[in-house]
């Protein structure tokens, strides 16, 4: 892991603290609207999670998981501020466009079955991204300006300073960790493939 970084990734901020609290350790992503004709690459193997609010929305969370939802929302830094503490490691990336094998991997993130189907249904062509994470919760979270530059629905936000990585801790032991990744494999293993 390095021990500074300058690049962050845009995620609802309810999907950040359910990686943050080792609920998932999956990404499921199709890109944003700003990103290169709208489609998700993975330009950073390592990055900072950069929270979002806009369009999430807690009907697409499943109900044991809503109060991630409201503890995100409570979270929230002041007005022009966000709210850095987690970081994450890209351990591998699948795609699919296979609703079975997401209804397989259930146990696996905290979005609903009806939201997952929405994602696999925009721009059906395209293969859902499949990120497998390891999260890291920063010992000492950062609270920095929310800089216009960093506004739109993109994924990748360059930042301004480079930030610490360091001190953080995994947020699942080796063991618990690698047994969820395998579990996600194995269920993925045979639709799209490594990207």
């Amino acid at each position: 892991m390095k021990d500074y970084s300058a690049v962050a990734l845009k995620e609802w901020a309810v999907v950040v603290r359910a990686l943050r609290e080792g609920r998932q350790v999956l990404l499921l992503r199709k890109g944003g609207i700003e990103d290169d004709a709208g489609e998700f690459k993975v330009e950073q193997r390592e990055f900072f999670l950069y929270p979002t609010y806009a369009h999430q929305n807690e009907v697409y969370v499943k109900p044991p998981y809503q109060q991630y939802f409201r503890e995100a929302l409570a979270a929230q830094p002041g007005p022009g501020n966000v709210l850095i503490d987690t970081y994450a490691v890209v351990e591998g990336v699948l795609g699919t466009g296979d609703a079975a094998a997401l209804g397989r991997l259930d146990r696996e993130h905290i979005w609903t079955a009806e939201h997952l189907g929405k994602r696999l249904n925009y721009r059906p062509q395209d293969p859902l991204r499949v990120l497998i994470l390891r999260a890291y919760r920063l010992q000492e979270p950062i609270v920095m300006e929310d800089l216009p530059q960093y506004a739109g629905c993109r994924s990748w936000v360059p930042l301004v300073d480079e930030m610490k990585t360091w001190p953080s801790e995994p947020v699942l032991p080796d063991s618990a960790f690698l047994a969820r990744v395998e579990a996600a494999r194995r269920v993925l293993m045979g639709d799209v493939g490594a990207r």
